[in-house]
């Protein structure tokens, strides 16, 4: 057979594969990511012109000129501004932190997936009973008819904002760390509840599982000294201000 009979054959052969499946579903999921992403890129650019065209608006309508040339607003303006911006954070990042953190929950909770999501429920119901009472705690009601100068105003605003999201950073790193911790607990008492129901039968454990089981006993004995620890304190406080 001569070079070029082989070289017709083998490409012939090649005409014969078909296009990989796999390929085809990678590219497809690659055009449907971008488009995905594209969407997104839209909606915040929509949104970000959106908020400030609504911010110039309130500002047009709330902030006047006093007699010495200063801007100046009304408190209440300010509280109202303050809390639109605070409620819409706290809207739009519960979303992302809930999106990301299945998957690391999922990952603690590995031995029952079911509780992982039950304990993500909580843990949503947690985020927004606690930042809703920051938020009303810091809302300021006694000075709601006064004026005050729109960079004062402003400037107060900036740093309660600050405030509220440094306490949302510094909850969720707690968060990063309690719920391995939670997870290692709720493994341990499952795995002994599995094996004393099984009683005899149950198989030996392994080396990793007894680290873990002795992990988290130290866990449990440590979150209770710190609450007898925390009650104790409570109580020396409680009884200091009654008596005096």
């Amino acid at each position: 057979m001569t070079l070029e009979q082989r070289l017709a054959r083998t490409l012939r052969r090649a005409d014969a594969y078909g296009p990989s499946s796999d390929l085809l579903a990678r590219m497809q999921h690659s055009i449907e990511a971008d488009a995905a992403h594209r969407r997104t890129v839209r909606r915040i650019l929509a949104a970000a012109v959106a908020a400030v065209v609504v911010v110039g608006v309130y500002m047009w309508l709330t902030v006047s000129v006093d007699p010495g040339g200063r801007l100046v607003v009304r408190v209440w303006a300010v509280e109202l501004f303050e809390i639109a911006v605070l409620l819409g954070s706290l809207l739009a990042l519960a979303p992302m932190i809930r999106r990301f953190g299945r998957i690391y929950v999922a990952d603690a909770f590995r031995v029952s997936p079911a509780t992982g999501d039950r304990f993500l429920t909580l843990l949503d119901l947690a985020y927004y009973l606690f930042f809703t009472g920051v938020l009303i705690i810091g809302a300021d009601l006694t000075t709601l008819d006064t004026t005050v100068s729109l960079q004062r105003g402003l400037a107060g605003t900036l740093d309660r904002v600050a405030a509220f999201l440094a306490l949302m950073g510094v909850t969720h790193v707690v968060n990063l760390l309690a719920i391995p911790a939670a997870g290692l607990i709720f493994g341990s008492v499952h795995r002994r509840a599995v094996r004393r129901a099984a009683g005899r039968d149950a198989p030996p454990l392994s080396q990793p599982a007894v680290a873990a089981d002795r992990v988290g006993t130290w866990l449990v004995f440590g979150l209770a000294a710190v609450v007898l620890v925390g009650a104790v304190l409570a109580v020396g406080v409680a009884i200091g201000i009654g008596l005096r």
